[in-house]
C-alpha cells in the first residue's frame, strides 16, 4: 500500500492515489464495481482536484468538486455521494498510513442520499401490458420478468438448459452484465441468488412458443444461427445485451399506441412482482426467497413502502377482535 509519513511525505497527486487504491481493490472486487469506481476516477482526473498533491487537498476543494459534479455535470445526489465515499476511503487510508495529517472529507458536508421509491405495476396495469404484448417480441421478456421477479442480468443470462418443463422449474444460475462496452457472465450476486423458481402455466405457454420459434429459426438459418442457448435472444440466436434489453423496453413503451400504459423498466418488473405478491397475501419470507435475497430484512427494507399498507389489515384485524370481545362482555 501507499508508503510515507506526515513529516516527510511522498509527493503524490490525488488521482494517482485513487488509481493505486483501485489497483488494490481490483484484486478482490467485481469487475462491475471497479468499472464504477473508474468512472468516478475519470471525473476526478478531469477536475483540478485530481491534480492536487494529496497533502494539499482541503475540505473546500472537495466541497467545490461535489458542487461541480452535481451542478455542472448534472449527477444526482446519490451518485455524488458515491464520489464522496470513494474520496473518503482513499484519503482515509492516506491518513491511516501517515501520508496526510487529516482526512479532509471529515470536514465536508456529504451529499444526501435520496431514497428511491421504485415504480411498480398494479394488477390492472400488469394485465393490460400482458394483453398488449401478446405475440410481440416484448411478450417473453415482460412475462418472464413479471412472473419471476428476476433481475435484468438474470433475465439476460437465462439459458434453455436452466429450464425444466417436466417439473416446471427455472434454475437461476448466471447473470450477464454490461461493464462498460464489455459483457461479463457470472454467478448471481449471492449464494441465495442462485435459486429455483416455479414456472406458472401462463409463462410456460409463452416459453414453449418462444422455444418453437427459436428452433424454427435455427433450421432456417442453419450455420448462420448463433446457438448459444439463451432464452432471450435475437432472431439469429445472438444473446441480447442487458443494456439493449432496457432500450427495447423504452422503445416499446414510447410508441404512440402504448402511451396509455404504465411504462416500466426490466428492474421495475421485479418491483412489480413483489407488489403483486404482497397484494396477493404471499408471506414476505417466500417473496424474499423468490427474489434471491440472502436475508428477509433486505426485502423488508427495500419494500417497506408496500408492506406499510398491509399494516392496515393487521391493525383492523386486531381492533375488530377487540370490538367483538367487548360486545360480548
Amino acid at each position: 500500500m501507499l508508503q510515507g509519513n506526515a513529516d516527510e511525505p511522498n509527493w503524490m497527486s490525488l488521482i494517482d492515489a485513487i488509481r493505486q487504491h483501485l489497483e488494490m481493490l481490483s484484486l478482490k472486487s467485481e469487475a462491475s464495481t471497479i468499472y464504477g469506481y473508474s468512472t468516478i476516477a475519470r471525473h476526478v482526473e478531469s477536475h483540478q482536484l485530481g491534480k492536487k498533491a494529496v497533502q494539499d487537498v482541503k475540505p473546500t476543494d472537495i466541497q467545490a468538486y461535489l458542487h461541480y459534479v452535481q451542478k455542472e455535470k448534472g449527477l444526482s445526489s446519490n451518485t455524488a455521494l458515491k464520489h464522496f465515499n470513494l474520496l473518503s476511503s482513499v484519503l482515509g487510508l492516506l491518513e491511516q498510513h501517515g501520508i496526510i495529517n487529516r482526512n479532509p472529507t471529515k470536514s465536508v458536508i456529504s451529499p444526501k442520499k435520496v431514497k428511491h421509491v421504485p415504480e411498480y405495476l398494479t394488477t390492472a396495469e400488469a394485465i393490460l401490458i400482458l394483453v398488449r404484448t401478446k405475440g410481440s417480441r416484448m411478450e417473453l421478456p415482460l412475462a418472464l420478468g413479471l412472473y419471476t421477479g428476476m433481475r435484468r442480468g438474470e433475465l439476460c443470462g437465462l439459458l434453455w438448459e436452466h429450464l425444466d418443463f417436466e417439473h416446471n422449474t427455472i434454475r437461476i444460475k448466471a447473470s450477464r452484465l454490461n461493464v462498460g462496452s464489455a459483457i461479463i457472465v457470472k454467478k448471481p450476486k449471492t449464494e441465495a441468488s442462485e435459486r429455483m423458481m416455479n414456472i406458472v402455466p401462463e409463462l410456460r405457454a409463452i416459453l414453449l412458443v418462444e422455444k418453437a420459434k427459436q428452433d424454427n429459426n435455427k433450421q432456417i438459418l442453419a450455420s448462420e444461427y448463433n446457438d448459444d442457448g439463451y432464452v432471450i435472444c435475437h432472431n439469429d440466436g445472438r444473446a441480447v445485451r442487458p443494456n439493449y434489453l432496457s432500450e427495447m423496453f423504452r422503445a416499446w413503451f414510447s410508441r404512440t399506441e402504448n402511451q396509455d400504459l404504465h411504462a416500466v423498466t426490466p428492474h421495475e418488473l421485479r418491483h412489480s412482482f413483489v407488489a403483486l405478491a404482497i397484494a396477493a397475501g404471499v408471506p414476505l419470507y417466500e417473496i424474499s426467497q423468490a427474489l434471491g435475497h440472502g436475508d428477509i430484512g433486505i426485502t423488508s427494507r427495500i419494500y417497506a413502502h408496500l408492506l406499510d399498507k398491509t399494516h392496515i389489515n393487521a391493525t383492523e384485524g386486531m381492533a375488530s377482535m377487540l370490538r367483538n370481545e367487548s360486545r360480548q362482555t
